[in-house]
């Protein structure tokens, strides 16, 4: 008799958190037009970044180690550089900010919950996207389109991620002096 109860309960449980996980997977943030996606994907980007070389956290990015600490956050410092240095309205809370302001938000937001993002995608998904008081994603406008900022942000990674790659490629390729 107790191990058909347990057996039962054990499967509820199980149903039960198959469905959870299911309902997290469905709902993942998409970006504010789907329907205009793909035009919302070239539109949705910073402005492309001329000498990554005159981007303070980009020269630290190239002296760390990858998958470190110090690489982390070279990385999240970047982004937030380079918020800070975009000319679009950021929207938060139904407010909009230029990009000074919205960098000086995303640090303050870093320092305080610095535990919850190890990691540059961390730092997006857990402390930069989204409201803590409204739940409410952030949003960018840029060249009149609103845009999620995480979306954004990780295009903005992917970006810098490429960069870092080829320029360590290009380096590793010259010959010792």
């Amino acid at each position: 008799m107790l191990k058909k109860v347990f057996k039962e309960k054990s499967n509820k449980a199980v149903v039960l958190l198959s469905v959870v996980l299911l309902g997290l997977i469905l709902a993942e943030p998409r970006a504010v037009f789907p329907e205009e996606e793909t035009e919302a994907q070239d539109v949705c980007m910073l402005e492309k970044l001329a000498i990554p070389e005159e981007s303070p956290a980009f020269r630290r990015l190239l002296k760390t180690t990858p998958a470190t600490s110090e690489y982390q956050r070279a990385r999240i410092d970047f982004l937030i550089e380079r918020v800070g240095k975009s000319d679009f309205d950021f929207i938060w809370n139904g407010e909009s900010f230029d990009g000074r302001r919205a960098a000086f938000h995303l640090k303050y937001k870093y320092v305080k919950f610095r535990s919850e993002a190890p990691t540059a995608e961390a730092f997006i998904t857990s402390v930069a996207s989204w409201s803590r008081k409204t739940g409410r994603p952030y949003l960018a406008r840029i060249d009149g389109e609103i845009c999620e900022v995480r979306a954004v942000l990780f295009r903005e990674l992917a970006r810098l991620d490429q960069m870092a790659t080829e320029k360590r490629r290009e380096t590793e390729s010259l010959p010792a002096s």
